[in-house]
C-alpha cells in the first residue's frame, strides 16, 4: 500500500513490466510439476469418489481397493499435454499452447540453439514494442542477436552462454540466520527514515536500520557457502527495503570478484584452471567467482575488463569475457561486431539449417530426416564459442574461394555462381537420411502381417519387378543402390481361409522429391472469394505469385505489357463503375449515388483488390477519386472528410 500511494502521488515511478528483475522462466521441471500435482489431485478425487461409492453399498463388506484405482489416468493425461503441446491446468487456470515441442536435429547448431530458446506468452499477433524491444537489464542474459523474424520477433528469444537459472531454494534457514544480524521485529518500527524493511522473497520477517551492512553480511555468508550460492540480496531505496530473493526462474549470471580494485582471479588460479587442478565449482566455494541477478546487479559497478580498473573506479566486480553476452548461436559469429545488426539476426536463423554433423552417433540414430555433409572443414576464422560449444569437432561447412566480379558476374546481386569443377570434386555433397518402417499387426482369427523375401514370377522365373534389392528377410540390404517408387521393406498381405485379402496393408517404396513433384503451373484454376485472386500453394491448384521485387523488376526493364499482363489480365482483372464527374465508384452501371445522376457512369478496368481497398476506405471516412482523362491513364488522389 506504501508503494502504491507513492506511486500515486509520483514520489516514485511506476515499475517496469519488460525490466528482467521482475521477471520468472517456467522451466521444465517446474511446468512438469504443475502438471503431475494437477493430474495426480484429479486421480485422488477420482479414487475418492469410486471409493465413496462402494463404501456406501458395502459397508461391512471388505473390498480390494487396488481394483479400483485407474493405473493408466496418470500416464495417459501426462502423454496427452506432452504429445499435442496444450497444457490446460484447471485448478492454476492455466491454458498454454505449444508448451511442448519436438528439438530440432537438423544440425548441431540447430539443437543446441533449440535447447536454450524461451518463449513469451505474450499474444503474438499484438503490435506492441515494449515485450519485443532489447531492455538494458537483459545484458548478459539474453541474446540480443538470436531471435526470429515476423510476428514472433523479440518474443521468442535465447539464453546468453553463461546465463543459468535459479531453481527454488527453501528460505526457512535463510529467514532464521537474517534474524540474528541487525534485524528487529515489525511491531518495534517506526518508520523513521533509516529503517529498512527486510523481505525474503517477498514476505517481511523485520526491519534494519543497517542495510549496507545487513547485505554486505549476507554477501560474505554466500562467498564463504554459508547459504546457498543463488541468494540475492539487493536495496531498494525508493522503498526503504532490503530484499533477500531465493526462489526459482531468476536470470543469474557469473562475474569475478574485485577486492581493492583487484581480480580475485590470478595468473595462478587460471594456470590452476588450465591443469584442471581447479574447477568451476572450485571457484565458487572459494569466493573468486558469484552468481549475481539482475536486481543485485544494479547495487554493483561491473568493469567490462582488466583495462578499465584504473584508480579512483570503484568496482566491485568483472566480466569474465565480454563475447558471453552472446547465446550459443551468434557466438558462432566472426567478427559480429562488424556486422550491421540485422544480418547477426539473419545469420541466427540461417546458421542453423547448415548442414553438417548433427551427433558422433548419426549413424545408428533414427530421426524421420538426417542431413550430413560428405566433408565437413573446420572454419578458417573460429571464436571462442565454436571452441566452447565443440563446434570445430562437429563442423557445418566448408572453407571455400569466393571471388567478387562486379562486372562480369551476371548481375546476380546476393546469388552465387558456383564452379562446375568444384562440383565435380564434390564440393558442397551432403547425404539425406530417410527412415523407413512398416507396423507388423495381429488380425483377427490368429493372421498376422510378416516380411517376405523376392518374389519369382511364374512366367518368367525372374525377380519381380521392385524386389531386386530385397534379401531373404524381406528387408534391402546395406549400401543398396534403390530408384524412385523402388520396395525397401516387402510387407506382404495377409490372406485368410476364404482367399480375402485384407485392408491396410502393402509394400512401402521410397518416394524421392524431384523436381517434377514440386514444379507446378496452371492457366485457369480456382480463386479466393475475398480477392477473387488465385488460390496459392500446389495443393490448391494455386498460381505463381508476382511479388514486390518481381513487380520492381518489371518496371526496371520497361515491360509494361507484361506488368499489365501479370497483375492485372492473369490475376483479378474487373471492370468496376467509374462517375467522371465525383470519381467515385458507382453502385451499378446506370447510377451513382453521389452525383445522383447516371449519364457520365463509366467502364474503368482495375484489379478488384484495387476496388475492395476504395471501398475499406470509404468506410473509414476516406474517399478515394479517380480522375479520369484518357484510356489507360488516371491518377488518384484522396480526401479526407
Amino acid at each position: 500500500m506504501n508503494t502504491k500511494l507513492k506511486t500515486i502521488l509520483f514520489l516514485i515511478g511506476p515499475d517496469d513490466r519488460d525490466f528482467y528483475g521482475n521477471k520468472r522462466i517456467e522451466l521444465a521441471g517446474s511446468l512438469l510439476a504443475l502438471l503431475f500435482e494437477d493430474v495426480f489431485k484429479t486421480f485422488n478425487e477420482d479414487l475418492w469418489l469410486t471409493v465413496s461409492k462402494i463404501d456406501t453399498k458395502r459397508r461391512c463388506t471388505p473390498f480390494d481397493i487396488s481394483r479400483h484405482i485407474k493405473t493408466w489416468m496418470i500416464t495417459e493425461q501426462l502423454n496427452r499435454a506432452i504429445s499435442s503441446g496444450n497444457w490446460i491446468i484447471k485448478r492454476f487456470r492455466m491454458m498454454r499452447h505449444g508448451v511442448t515441442q519436438v528439438v530440432s536435429r537438423l544440425s548441431y547448431v540447430a539443437a543446441l540453439g533449440h535447447m536454450t530458446r524461451m518463449t513469451s506468452q505474450f499474444e503474438k499477433t499484438r503490435k506492441v514494442s515494449g515485450p519485443r524491444s532489447i531492455h538494458a537489464s537483459q545484458w548478459g542474459l539474453i541474446c540480443p542477436s538470436d531471435t526470429p523474424e515476423g510476428e514472433a520477433c523479440g518474443l521468442v528469444k535465447n539464453v546468453a552462454l553463461m546465463c543459468h537459472v535459479t531453481v527454488e531454494v527453501d528460505d526457512a534457514h535463510l529467514i532464521e540466520l537474517i534474524s540474528n544480524y541487525y534485524t528487529f521485529p515489525l511491531y518495534q518500527m517506526r518508520y523513521a527514515k533509516n529503517e529498512y524493511v527486510i523481505y525474503v522473497n517477498g514476505k517481511p520477517i523485520g526491519f534494519t536500520q543497517h542495510p549496507g551492512k545487513l547485505c554486505v553480511l549476507i554477501r560474505g555468508l554466500r562467498r564463504s557457502g554459508r547459504i546457498h550460492g543463488f541468494v540475492s540480496v539487493y536495496i531498494k531505496q525508493a522503498y526503504q527495503c532490503v530484499h533477500v530473493v531465493s526462489d526459482g526462474g531468476r536470470f543469474c549470471r557469473p562475474y569475478i570478484i574485485l577486492c581493492n580494485g583487484r581480480p580475485l582471479v590470478t595468473e595462478s588460479v587460471l594456470q590452476d584452471l588450465r591443469h584442471n587442478v581447479l574447477n568451476w565449482d572450485d571457484l565458487l566455494k572459494k569466493g573468486l567467482v558469484e552468481y549475481l541477478d539482475v536486481n543485485e546487479l544494479n547495487d554493483c559497478l561491473v568493469a567490462m575488463d582488466e583495462s578499465c580498473l584504473t584508480d579512483g573506479n570503484h568496482y566491485t566486480h568483472m566480466e569474465i569475457d565480454p563475447a558471453t553476452i552472446l547465446g550459443v548461436v551468434a557466438g558462432l559469429i566472426p567478427y559480429p561486431d562488424h556486422n550491421q545488426s540485422p544480418r547477426n539476426t539473419y545469420q541466427c536463423a540461417m546458421g542453423k539449417q547448415a548442414i553438417g554433423t548433427v551427433a558422433l552417433n548419426q549413424q545408428i540414430r533414427f530421426d524421420t530426416l538426417q542431413c550430413q555433409m560428405v566433408y565437413p572443414q573446420k572454419p578458417l576464422v573460429q571464436s571462442k564459442t565454436i571452441q566452447m560449444m565443440h563446434f570445430d569437432e562437429l563442423p557445418a561447412g566448408q572453407n571455400a574461394v569466393v571471388a567478387i566480379m562486379s562486372y562480369s558476374g551476371y548481375d546476380v546481386e546476393d546469388a552465387l555462381v558456383i564452379n562446375q569443377a568444384s562440383i565435380d570434386r564434390g564440393f558442397a555433397r551432403a547425404c539425406v537420411y530417410r527412415r523407413s518402417g512398416v507396423h507388423l499387426k495381429m488380425h483377427e482369427n490368429a493372421v498376422y502381417d510378416r516380411l517376405m523375401g523376392p518374389s519369382i514370377e511364374r512366367e518368367t522365373g525372374v525377380l519381380r519387378r521392385g524386389d531386386e534389392v530385397l534379401q531373404a528377410d524381406g528387408v534391402a540390404y546395406i549400401g543398396a543402390c534403390v530408384n524412385d517408387r523402388q520396395i525397401l521393406i516387402n510387407k506382404e498381405m495377409p490372406v485368410v481361409s476364404s482367399s480375402a485379402v485384407l485392408d491396410n496393408a502393402g509394400s512401402l517404396s521410397l518416394n524421392v522429391n524431384t523436381p517434377e513433384n514440386v514444379v507446378h503451373a496452371r492457366s485457369r484454376g480456382p480463386v479466393t472469394a475475398l480477392t477473387r485472386q488465385p488460390t496459392e500453394g500446389r495443393s490448391r491448384e494455386g498460381g505463381l505469385r508476382v511479388g514486390e521485387m518481381e513487380r520492381d523488376c518489371f518496371i526496371a526493364y520497361g515491360t509494361s505489357q507484361l506488368l499489365l499482363e501479370r497483375l492485372l489480365l492473369s490475376s483479378d482483372a474487373y471492370d468496376a463503375c467509374v462517375c467522371e464527374k465525383c470519381g467515385l465508384l458507382a453502385t451499378s452501371p446506370n447510377w451513382c449515388q453521389y452525383c445522383r445522376s447516371s449519364r457520365q457512369v463509366v467502364s474503368v478496368r482495375m484489379p478488384y483488390a484495387c476496388k475492395l481497398l476504395f471501398q475499406e476506405l470509404m468506410c473509414m471516412r476516406i474517399l478515394p477519386r479517380l480522375r479520369l482523362r484518357t484510356a489507360y491513364h488516371s491518377s488518384i488522389h484522396t480526401k479526407s472528410r
